[in-house]
């Protein structure tokens, strides 16, 4: 038993698969993480398209059928991949667009009131073809995402760490010198796991660096985004005849 705890092969291939399912582990979640932020990013834009569509019929007193509305929101979810029942609703759009017309200065009570109004209607609009839809929506966002999966990912570097686990110990105790018996269980342990340990670090240490400098764009590029999007909604007085 104890030839077989000490023989190279067994160390390399045991401390590769270990090391390879930390790895997967860690940036499975790590990736999962990334595409969470990602998504919910896409979904804070397709929503203020939804609002940047809307705010002019409420500008004009006017509201949109159920047909134009469930156009709109299919629409915006193809275009950004992202599933319809994800984004606002129709009262998420009417509460926004209520606030924004009750944070507006330039506004009478008397006109923020009528123009509310209004946006509560919005709310009462049926909706009975967008739940028809909906599965071929989802099909059409699932074809749409080209990008390599996270599990992918994860697995080609969990293969990647084991593989270098198993020829770091072959070579590391190919000097049979190096696992006679005066050496003690502690250190034998102590062997394995600072093999498994060093080469499980490492790629989790790239990718860690790898991500910290995908952050840094993205919150650079979310900044430039944020600078051109305009939420205010600019409603102007009407004079009443």
């Amino acid at each position: 038993m104890e030839q077989f705890f000490n023989n190279a092969w067994i160390i390399g291939i045991g401390g590769g698969v270990i090391s390879g399912f930390i790895v997967f582990m860690v940036t499975s979640k790590i990736f999962s993480k990334r595409e969470n932020k990602e998504y919910q990013q896409k979904i804070r834009l397709a929503n203020n398209e939804l609002l940047y569509a809307i705010r002019p019929l409420v500008v004009e007193q006017k509201l949109p059928t159920i047909d134009i509305f469930n156009s709109v929101l299919l629409s915006t979810s193809k275009k950004y991949s992202v599933n319809p029942s994800d984004l606002y609703n129709r009262s998420d759009i009417a509460d926004d667009l209520t606030k924004e017309v009750m944070d507006n200065s330039f506004l009478t009570s008397e006109n923020k009131l009528k123009y509310c109004e209004l946006t509560e209607k919005i709310k009462e609009l049926s909706s009975d073809k967008i739940d028809n839809n909906k599965d071929k929506t989802e099909i059409i966002y699932i074809e749409k995402d080209k990008s390599i999966s996270k599990e992918y990912l994860s697995l080609v570097m969990s293969l990647m760490t084991a593989m270098m686990a198993v020829v770091a110990s072959l070579f590391v105790f190919k000097d049979k010198s190096l696992m006679t018996i005066e050496k003690s269980f502690l250190n034998e342990k102590f062997d394995y796991f600072s093999i498994i340990a060093v080469f499980t670090t490492i790629p989790v240490i790239a990718i860690v660096m790898i991500k910290l400098l995908e952050m840094l764009r993205t919150v650079e590029k979310r900044r430039k985004t944020d600078s051109k999007e305009t939420v205010k909604i600019e409603i102007p007085e009407k004079e009443e005849a």
